[in-house]
């Protein structure tokens, strides 16, 4: 038995029993101080339910139900840091997955109300890693976005190692034809195979927010390294992987708004950021856009972009290039919860080198699944370019390339830890100029790991 003293009028809300006024001792055994202290939580009765589940936690301190309604209790008074602590020791106390589960969400509770978005992040992620209910997953998901869309802060990583046949860009072919001349091309001028490694990150935080606007900053990293498989390595011995890897650093400042009467929100970027190749600089640009989104119906949306770039060669001697890109997108939503989309990018570049001067168009087609195949969400793509070089040192009629690629991406999703899933992408493309020594093919397999949430 244990004993406490209680307000006789609240035990007779909770209990039953005939209502008093004065104060006086009531024995309870341990199950009927487990009742009154989940009672007095649901009936808001906080300072009640704390003083119980503490008389609970002086008998047994790892007490995983009354660590919990001290948590619950705690949050109700406004006690964050204490909720924190209790819910933390639930945590720990927890003898089931399904415990682990509540006490790691009542944990984000306390994190959110205490404005610490990414801790409560981080508890959902350890919710939905104990739990294989599907149902209870889409909760925690529904609970993750809310939570995101508070938080300021967002960062999403990635990484992938993909076995590549091409991992240095280089020719199909061994010789090639150039002012009808037959060539014949270095071991490290044709394709080199091997392994790509790949990892990225992207950081996100919110300046402002409105009723009708938002503004972040983003910071992006990315990098990838190769690894020479052992016959590119016996084909080009002075070669080494890390002569192709490339890495990115780039600062992003969007504003995105919605303005009365308007068909859909637009957005306004501008971009500052840097390409190495080799480990040396290579390129630094500048890039200004903005895009409409157009909400036709419930299943259409639609989008235009416009994008002028500014480009710096460093590996040229500061020639400088730009670029004026305009696209457009359209999305529709099948009946059966399929997504196809619709991209066309066309673009224009003028340079101080006008070798490097050229007019662009690409086309893509996308297609998604909206039901799991095996266990993996589906999408596909399909991709045509074609790149015109009016100027050309190889051939007075100027250069031509089309390229056609095409891509297979499965997440399974089903294979989860903290939230993220592994994921395959099949790759393939070739491209057939009119210069031979610019004719390419190249195929691989990418395995990566991504947030489903």
């Amino acid at each position: 038995m244990i004993r406490f003293t209680l307000r006789i009028a609240v035990l007779a809300g909770m209990m039953a029993a005939t209502p008093a006024v004065a104060q006086q001792n009531v024995t309870l055994t341990v199950d009927q101080a487990r009742v009154v202290a989940a009672n007095a939580v649901a009936a808001g009765e906080f300072e009640l339910a704390l003083a119980i589940a503490n008389g609970l936690l002086q008998r047994n301190p790892q007490d995983y139900g009354a660590l919990m309604q001290a948590a619950a209790a705690s949050i109700g008074l406004g006690q964050l840091d204490q909720a924190r602590a209790f819910a933390k020791r639930a945590y720990r106390s927890a003898g089931t997955r399904a415990q682990k589960v509540s006490a790691a969400r009542l944990m984000a509770s306390a994190h959110f109300r205490a404005g610490q978005h990414s801790r409560a992040e981080i508890w959902l992620r350890r919710a939905f890693n104990n739990t294989p209910d599907e149902q209870l997953r889409n909760v925690l998901r529904r609970e993750f976005a809310l939570v995101r869309q508070e938080n300021p802060f967002t960062a999403s990583l990635s990484f992938s190692i993909a076995p590549n046949d091409n991992i240095n860009n280089g020719s199909s072919s061994e010789t090639v034809t150039i002012w009808n001349l037959p060539f014949v091309l270095s071991a490290d001028a044709r394709a080199l195979s091997g392994i790509e490694t790949s990892a990225s990150v992207n950081l996100k935080y919110r300046l402002s927010r409105g009723e009708f606007q938002q503004t972040h900053v983003a910071l992006t990293l990315y990098g990838r390294t190769y690894e020479l498989s052992p016959a590119a390595r016996a084909a080009a011995p002075g070669v080494k992987g890390s002569d192709y890897e490339f890495a990115m650093a780039e600062v992003a400042l969007t504003h995105d708004r919605r303005f009365a009467s308007w068909p859909g929100p637009t957005s306004f970027a501008l971009t500052a950021g840097q390409f190495w190749y080799g480990g040396d600089p290579y390129i630094r640009y500048n890039r200004a856009s903005v895009a409409q989104g157009f909400e036709i119906s419930d299943r259409l949306g639609a989008n235009l972009k416009f994008g002028f770039e500014s480009q710096v060669s460093e590996r040229a001697g500061g020639v400088v290039s730009e670029i004026s890109s305009v696209g457009a997108g359209l999305t529709y939503a099948l009946a059966n919860s399929d997504r196809i989309g619709l991209d066309v990018l066309a673009s224009e570049t003028g340079s101080q080198d006008t070798t490097s001067e050229n007019s662009a168009l690409r086309v893509q087609l996308s297609y998604s699944l909206g039901r799991p195949v095996l266990g993996a969400n589906l999408s596909f793509t399909l991709a045509g370019e074609s790149r015109s070089y009016p100027i050309s040192v190889y051939d007075p009629a100027g250069r031509l390339d089309e390229t056609l690629s095409v891509g297979i991406s499965m997440v399974f999703a089903d294979v989860s830890f903290y939230g993220f899933s592994p994921t395959v992408t099949l790759e393939a493309s070739r491209t057939e100029s009119n210069i031979s020594l610019f004719d390419r093919e190249s195929a691989g397999i990418r395995f990566g790991i991504q947030s489903t949430f």
